[in-house]
C-alpha cells in the first residue's frame, strides 16, 4: 500500500517549513480545505505561483491544466508528463520533489521568480492544446472517423 504524501512525514516538514516563511514573509497563504469546483479556478486566478509536487506521477494532471489556463507558472515534479509539459511549454520550473531539501528550497526560489514569470508563447499552445472547444473537435474528428470506418 502507498503511502499518502499529504500525511507523509516529509511532507509534514515541507509544509513546516513553508508555514514559516509565511510567517516570515506574510506572502504565503496556505489553504488546508477542500475548495468547490466553483471556486477552484478562482484560486488559481489569486495565487502568484501552483506547486504540483506529485511524485513520480506519470499521467498528465488537470492542475497543471488549470493553472496553465489562469496564467499562473508550476513548479512541478521534473518526471513523467508534469515535468516533461513543463519544461516543453515553458510553464514555470520543475525539481525533484521526492527530495524533501530540493522541494523546500525550490519553492522558496520560485516564489521569488513567479513575480517576474510571464507566460510564452509555447504557453498559450497548451493553454489551447488543453482548452475545452478543442478537446470537442478532436472528440468529433475522432468519433466521425471511428464511424466512417463501420
Amino acid at each position: 500500500m502507498r503511502e499518502n504524501p499529504v500525511n507523509s512525514f516529509a511532507w509534514l516538514r515541507i509544509r513546516n517549513r513553508i508555514q514559516k516563511q509565511r510567517a516570515d514573509s506574510n506572502r504565503i497563504i496556505a489553504l488546508d480545505k477542500f475548495i468547490d469546483n466553483a471556486e477552484l479556478q478562482t484560486y488559481f486566478e489569486a495565487c502568484d505561483f501552483v506547486c504540483v509536487p506529485f511524485r513520480r506521477h506519470i499521467g498528465c494532471s488537470s492542475t497543471v491544466i488549470r493553472a496553465a489556463a489562469a496564467h499562473r507558472p508550476v513548479l512541478g515534479d521534473s518526471y513523467g508528463w508534469i515535468g516533461e509539459m513543463t519544461k516543453r511549454y515553458q510553464l514555470g520550473s520543475v525539481c525533484d520533489s521526492s527530495n524533501e531539501h530540493e522541494l523546500a528550497t525550490a519553492i522558496q526560489d520560485f516564489a521569488k521568480e513567479a513575480k517576474t514569470w510571464a507566460p510564452s508563447h509555447s504557453h498559450q499552445q497548451f493553454v489551447d492544446l488543453h482548452s475545452e472547444p478543442n478537446f470537442l473537435q478532436v472528440l468529433s474528428k475522432n468519433i466521425g472517423e471511428a464511424l466512417a470506418g463501420c
